[in-house]
């Protein structure tokens, strides 16, 4: 799966040259393909957001801290994710998306690995502040918002305002139990 979104995000450093579906008000498929690609690999990224509260239980019982302790790690999630949204956003205006989604990709996956392999609390907030907040999750949200706003004509409003509020629904409602 995600080497298939891989291969059909590389496509989308390549620009159509296709002016007939501006012309007739509708988007290409090639546009609406890229669009759904975006929006697997925000759902994709945007599950390092919210992983954290699914746990807090068990890191809370785990590490054997305070509530208030256990919730560090998503402090410094949100904190990376903001900081680390400046940081892929100047990487794909200069390299284009792909070098931020990729980046994402190698941080989530090293991120959740050292999570799941952390010995204490400090070390598991830094996995996520830094592999998942900073490198993971912010790369596959601030640039692919920018970049479906930047290709779309017609489902601009789509892309940019509904599209980066549908991840987000299903990992909150997992959190709860």
């Amino acid at each position: 799966m995600l080497t298939t979104a891989f291969y059909l995000a590389a496509s989308m450093t390549q620009s159509p040259n296709n002016n007939s579906s501006q012309n007739n008000g509708t988007e290409s498929a090639y546009a609406w393909t890229r669009l759904m690609v975006s929006l697997a690999l925000m759902t994709i990224g945007g599950s390092g957001m919210y992983a954290v509260t699914v746990v807090l239980p068990r890191v809370q019982a785990d590490f054997a801290v305070p509530r208030a302790d256990a919730s560090l790690p998503y402090t410094l999630t949100m904190v990376g994710f903001g900081l680390g949204g400046i940081l892929m956003g100047k990487l794909s205006d200069r390299f284009g998306v792909m070098v931020p989604v990729l980046l994402g990709s190698v941080g989530l996956g090293l991120g959740f690995i050292a999570a799941g392999s952390a010995a204490s609390l400090w070390q598991f907030s830094l996995a996520h502040g830094v592999l998942i907040g900073l490198l993971g999750t912010s790369a596959t949200f601030a640039p692919l918002v920018a970049y479906l706003r930047r290709f779309s004509t017609h489902c601009r409003r789509f892309a940019t305002s509904y599209l980066p509020s549908l991840p987000t629904p299903l990992p909150r409602a997992e959190s709860r139990y």
